[in-house]
């Protein structure tokens, strides 16, 4: 028996069983497939479907599911009562996008069930833009800010930010939102970073 927390080792695929005594094991042995057993961990948060076919008995439209962001889960199984299985559903978990000329300036990378996004903390530029569009619900926790104070601005739900304190965290409502970030003509600082995680 393997106890519980065993960490699978870096790069294993199977197990290699061979039979032994004490004077010895035998030289071939058999392979027992590593299959890592992780369910998600996270309910669809409801699901809902319309019927446009006018046939009764008969059915016609689009079930809507609507997910939480679960980094176990690749799909969704569904089942209709009476009957069984009908099919999957693919998780769409939705990666913030950017636009405007300073994109190639915005780095956007999945850590584990967040995004991380961030405008270095090495230094910024002059008359950067850049609009980042994220999907809710979820929070975004910043945890980097250096901004010239007044002049350079990170814009979340209305709220403009400036400066070198770290804005609280802030929930993001369900729907599309952006984070507006922009630099004027003149002095510059260091950057920020946040991390946005669906809920």
């Amino acid at each position: 028996e393997i106890p519980a927390g065993t960490k699978v080792p870096n790069g294993a695929i199977a197990f290699l069983v061979f039979a032994s005594n004490s004077t010895g094991e035998y030289t071939w042995g058999r392979a027992a497939p590593i299959r890592d057993w992780a369910p998600p961990t996270k309910l669809p948060l409801n699901a809902s479907f319309v019927d446009i076919d006018p046939e009764r008995g008969m059915l016609e439209g689009v079930l809507s599911i609507k997910t939480v962001y679960d980094p176990l889960a690749t799909g969704y199984r569904v089942y209709a009562q009476d009957i069984g299985y009908l099919g999957t559903a693919q998780s769409m978990v939705q990666k913030p996008t950017c636009s405007g000329a300073s994109c190639n300036l915005i780095s956007i990378e999945r850590d584990g069930a967040s995004f991380e996004i961030e405008r270095g903390r090495d230094g910024y530029g002059n008359n950067e833009q850049a609009s980042i569009t994220i999907v809710g619900p979820g929070t975004l926790m910043f945890t980097f800010f250096n901004t010239e104070s007044g002049y350079d601005y990170v814009q979340v739900l209305d709220e403009a930010y400036s400066g070198n304190y770290l804005p609280n965290n802030i929930e993001i409502p369900e729907g599309m939102h952006q984070i507006l970030w922009w630099s004027d003509g003149s002095v510059t600082n260091l950057g920020w970073a946040c991390r946005y995680t669906s809920s």
